[in-house]
């Protein structure tokens, strides 16, 4: 499994705006099986006997070497086919020592994968969770409907032979899968980072936990609401993030040049349940950062 959850992520983006501009992806982009992800939490997913779908979570970055774990299905309805799991770990090597296939860039959290199929119609509660300190500090839930035809069902979160692209999240700025990047910032210039609710505790809003004041500024949280209401299951627009989730808005500023780190959490109970962290680089050139950045 790929310890960069983003190559997912952005071959997803990729693979839904190729299908809406006839792309000529073909079958191959027909028969993935559906695949979804933390951020589709609160869906319900239609499939058939035998049809298989994924669910692929990244870990609570406050928690690095904790994976999620299965609590609730009915094994009469749907079988678990197989799972991975990957403990985040640090980058190995020099980027700008090494041959590209040399690098491995690590993975800033955990990441696991789970493989379904469909044994026999019928519906069934899909609930995940992730511990820290022996509690619960992250969940994920979904219902699965297991019908004669998925693609009739009055859900959207089907798989691609159904139309369409259910993967597929728009965004703006950064997202929690950029937990533990490097970004260039210019002086005056701004950044976006919008940073989806933690599912055990929806309420509770992400907030600044620490950054130098002399490199950045910060401005948030911001709420924004979800972007779809409970129960809401009509047809997903690809430009609008599909989530039952609220989310928060953060905006940086570049003040001088310098690096500072970036620290947000949520809280709950005093206990700190979710973690966003990334190194503000403000440098006079951004685009010349990313650059030597990825070794071009």
């Amino acid at each position: 499994m790929s310890p960069n959850r983003r190559l997912f992520s952005s071959l997803a983006c990729c693979l839904g705006i190729l299908l809406l501009t006839n792309g000529c992806l073909g079958n191959d982009f027909r028969d993935l099986p559906l695949d979804v992800d933390e951020r589709d939490h609160g869906w319900t997913i239609a499939i058939e006997p035998e049809e298989y779908f994924e669910v692929h979570l990244q870990g609570n970055a406050a928690y690095t070497e904790a994976s999620w774990r299965i609590v609730d299905f009915d094994p009469a309805v749907i079988a678990m086919e197989d799972q991975e799991h990957e403990i985040a770990r640090p980058a190995a090597g020099n980027p700008e020592a090494m041959e590209p296939d040399e690098y491995d860039p690590g993975s800033p959290t955990s990441q696991s994968r789970f493989t379904f199929i469909g044994l026999s119609r019928g519906e069934t509660p899909l609930r995940f969770e992730v511990l820290g300190n022996g509690t619960p500090v992250d969940v994920v839930e979904y219902t699965v409907t297991v019908v004669d035809d998925a693609c009739s069902a009055d859900t959207a979160a089907v798989a691609n032979r159904c139309g369409g692209d259910f993967s597929y999240h728009p965004q703006e700025g950064l997202i929690e899968w950029d937990h533990g990047r490097t970004v260039p910032l210019e002086p005056g210039n701004e950044l976006l980072i919008t940073l989806t609710s933690n599912a055990l505790h929806p309420d509770n809003a992400w907030q600044i936990a620490a950054f130098d004041e002399r490199i950045i500024t910060v401005e948030g949280p911001q709420p924004l609401g979800a972007s779809r209401a409970p129960g809401d299951f009509s047809e997903t627009d690809p430009f609008v993030s599909h989530s039952f989730l609220p989310a928060w808005l953060f905006t940086l500023r570049g003040v001088a040049l310098g690096e500072s780190p970036l620290t947000l959490e949520v809280v709950a109970d005093g206990q700190r349940v979710d973690l966003f962290e990334i190194n503000v680089a403000v440098v006079g050139d951004a685009e010349a950062f990313d650059e030597q950045q990825s070794g071009n």
